[in-house]
């Protein structure tokens, strides 16, 4: 970010929103958001450049404007889905491992209630390679998942899907 006067903050009941250009924008792409009751941050990229945003308390909802001229609804509480489409999110955390050896990851637990979700999955990546994939459609069934591959010095885990889902932990077993 080489403008910190293209910067915006803004809150919306318990989130408060912090948007910044990304590489090429003129103005704010990328917003973390930062949950004050669950203290968690996440990443939202709404494919929009946000000149402006703008509180409807009538409605209870935010609204923004693009570098365009249109207005969008951008958090609407009463909406669970876009327009019937159910709304797709990724995670994935930082790579860990040892530095000096490589070693073997032997199995994964996942411990995620994607029960109401249309669709989601754990892939582990050893090396930054996607080593193996899981599905996960069960509510919090917290088992070994075993991983047939993956001799490597670093691991991450990335769950995706689609719809609403509840991610408690998941572990790379060695």
């Amino acid at each position: 970010m080489t403008d910190p006067g293209k910067t915006m903050i803004f809150q919306f009941k318990n989130k408060i929103y912090f948007g910044y250009p990304s590489t090429g924008h003129t103005y704010p792409s990328n917003f973390l958001v930062f949950n004050l009751d669950s203290m968690r941050p996440s990443y939202y990229d709404w494919g929009l450049d946000i000149t402006a945003f703008c509180q409807d308390d009538t409605n209870d909802r935010i609204l923004a404007a693009d570098s365009s001229g249109y207005f969008w609804m951008l958090e609407d509480h009463n909406s669970s889905d876009d327009e019937g489409v159910a709304i797709s999110w990724e995670t994935q955390t930082k790579a860990f491992g040892s530095q000096t050896r490589p070693s073997y990851p032997t199995a994964v637990k996942y411990d995620a209630d994607s029960s109401a979700a249309t669709g989601a999955k754990g892939e582990v990546f050893c090396d930054e390679v996607l080593a193996q994939t899981h599905v996960l459609s069960d509510t919090r069934n917290v088992r070994r998942r075993l991983i047939d591959e993956g001799n490597a010095l670093r691991f991450s885990l990335r769950i995706s899907g689609a719809g609403p889902v509840s991610i408690y932990a998941a572990e790379i077993l060695a």
